[in-house]
């Protein structure tokens, strides 16, 4: 494999797990604030800092198990949206788990389902939102490009204009279907 591919595939890979383990701990604390209405109380620290931690180890392992943390966020499909609920479903149970066995006592419990839905929230919107950019930012120069009109607008024909806007080397310009 090429050094500079391989390091550029570290650097993604570093990129990713720090954006994720930020993604854990910024649901998790949101779902104390929204929980509280944006002011925790002192006797809940414990459990805040308690529950950080918990959530933030387990998801990442469990997303690294998912393989979630390789790959291109630019080209996420339905597939890797379906892992990532996966992940986030085991990741919370697991990480819930750990909380109520070890714990502080009086983790309130509304706190399990806020967690899931800000951490799936963040971690599918996040990579969506990357992908929304690739797309939107994709320059191709469309100044004697030859218009084309793709027959079929099935799945075929989607990719055929997807890969149509992403190389400009193909140079046609789509024009309907």
């Amino acid at each position: 494999m090429n050094i500079k591919f391989r390091q550029l595939m570290g650097r993604t890979r570093v990129l990713s797990r720090s954006a994720q383990l930020a993604i854990f701990v910024v649901s998790a604390v949101g779902a104390f604030l929204l929980r509280f209405e944006f002011i925790i109380p002192a006797v809940h620290l414990r459990h805040l800092f308690f529950g950080v931690a918990a959530w933030a180890v387990v998801k990442s392992v469990v997303f690294h198990l998912h393989h979630l943390d390789r790959g291109w966020w630019r080209f996420v499909s339905t597939p890797d949206l379906v892992r990532i609920g996966s992940a986030n479903c085991i990741g919370s149970t697991a990480g819930g788990l750990v909380i109520f066995l070890f714990g502080p006592a009086g983790f309130p419990r509304s706190l399990y389902l806020l967690d899931f839905l800000l951490c799936f929230g963040a971690t599918a919107g996040i990579r969506l939102a990357v992908r929304l950019v690739a797309e939107a930012t994709a320059h191709t120069d469309l100044s004697g490009a030859q218009r084309t009109l793709i027959y079929g607008a099935g799945a075929a024909g989607v990719m055929l204009l997807r890969e149509s806007r992403s190389n400009p080397g193909l140079n046609y310009s789509v024009v309907g279907f």
